[in-house]
């Protein structure tokens, strides 16, 4: 690079300061801060339809050719495959392309985008989250005991649940004249009395038959 200096002054009165800029290696010099520094360019004339046509129509052919040199050099490949003897070595051993993990500098697992979504998420602990963390464990842990405490409390309670009226629970409340607690007295001592008497009788007919000696049939000989 060659730098030729015509004139340097801060007044802009002045023309500007022209820069050769040369390569040296055969390519043309260019002159900076003149009319001659940028070449002109030329308009270009829109494509017409027949020069696309053939440009079109040569791709075209382009890519059939490729496509027969593709066939040729695979069905020679298989012929080539079919003659090769199994005791002579190849010339040409078939390589791919792989990365060398060894050679590659490690790269901490924060770091790596294992979804493809770009940058991770960064989790700051600010003293906001870690109040509201704590809130919401301290609420969710005393939830838990409080329902366990209910539940063990009300269990193990042995109080007898009245309701608002004063009536216990499972208890029927109802309401009789003299004359008929009398009638009922009467008829729960005539039903005490039936059921003894039908018992001791039937207790009576146990005892005949187990105390009765058993008579024993003969069998008769033939």
């Amino acid at each position: 690079m060659v730098m030729d200096d015509e004139s340097r002054t801060e007044d802009p009165k002045k023309p500007i300061v022209q820069v050769k800029l040369d390569t040296g290696r055969g390519h043309p010099a260019v002159l900076v801060g003149s009319e001659q520094s940028r070449p002109a360019r030329r308009a270009r004339m829109p494509t017409s339809e027949a020069r696309a046509t053939e440009l079109r129509r040569r791709a075209d052919e382009l890519a059939l050719k490729r496509l027969e040199l593709e066939e040729e050099i695979a069905r020679r490949q298989r012929d080539l495959d079919a003659e090769w003897p199994e005791d002579l070595t190849r010339p040409h051993i078939p390589t791919v392309s792989a990365i060398d993990w060894k050679e590659q500098p490690s790269i901490p697992a924060e770091k790596i985008d294992w979804s493809h979504q770009g940058e991770p998420l960064r989790v700051r602990p600010t003293l906001g989250a870690i109040i509201a963390t704590v809130g919401l464990a301290i609420s969710i842990f005393s939830a838990g005991a409080y329902f366990y405490w209910g539940v063990k409390t009300h269990i193990s309670n042995k109080q007898v649940h009245v309701p608002a009226d004063g009536i216990p629970w499972g208890v029927r409340t109802t309401f009789e004249t003299r004359k008929e607690a009398k009638i009922a007295r009467t008829k729960l001592i005539h039903t005490i009395a039936e059921q003894r008497r039908a018992e001791h009788d039937q207790l009576k007919e146990y005892l005949v038959k187990a105390l009765k000696p058993k008579r024993r049939r003969r069998r008769k000989r033939q």
